[in-house]
């Protein structure tokens, strides 16, 4: 089943990649840009976690404060439960999908790596390729390293991973051993979420 998951994960992202090859002029427009990602900085919350410094009103934010949310209302929540209820939130107004990821898989988001040293990991996306959004839910184990882990993510990640749409904010943290990870826009074009901008986060 997992492996179905995955082959259907790696479908659509290859559809997604066709989709931008007919856009040649946007393209070539990307190429010279400058990345603009804001990868704020982690320190340590008290007793049970590591807390990223982001703006509670991003996008981002808005995701960071609901896994807490969850988390904590909820300490027992599955992986696969967190994933579904953030990819889900109404300020994303896109239909997502939350997946189960095997260690060594291929990690959308990241190039060349391939992610260990966790017990469970769940990606939710949308299930469109042209937005620049791809998270993480991963649960460690209980003896884990979670700062060397978070430390991994950190300079492995690529916001532009998808080649049309790049992401300006990368957020990462975790409660006790469960870690959070997300790239997406700081801000979406409307107050009520993407709506029909399904190209949103296009590198200029």
């Amino acid at each position: 089943m997992k492996k179905i998951a995955t082959a259907l994960l790696i479908l659509t992202l290859c559809v997604s990649l066709v989709a931008c090859g007919g856009k040649k002029d946007d393209a070539a427009s990307t190429t010279d840009a400058p990345v603009v990602t804001t990868t704020p900085e982690v320190t340590d919350a008290p007793a049970n976690g590591i807390t990223p410094d982001v703006a509670e009103t991003s996008v981002g934010g808005q995701h960071w404060a609901a896994f807490v949310a969850e988390k904590t209302a909820n300490p027992d929540i599955t992986a696969e439960e967190l994933a579904s209820k953030l990819v889900s939130l109404e300020i994303n107004g896109f239909s997502g999908m939350a997946t189960p990821m095997e260690a060594g898989s291929y990690l959308p988001g990241f190039d060349n790596f391939e992610a260990t040293g966790f017990e469970t990991c769940v990606n939710f996306m949308p299930m469109i390729g042209s937005i620049a959004y791809v998270g993480y839910i991963f649960e460690l184990s209980e003896d884990a390293d979670v700062a060397a882990f978070i430390k991994t993510l950190e300079e492995n990640c690529n916001p532009r991973w998808n080649i049309c749409v790049s992401a300006d904010q990368t957020v990462i943290g975790s409660i006790d051993h469960t870690v959070f990870f997300l790239m997406c826009p700081e801000t979406y074009p409307t107050n009520d979420g993407m709506g029909d901008m399904g190209g949103m986060g296009l590198a200029e």
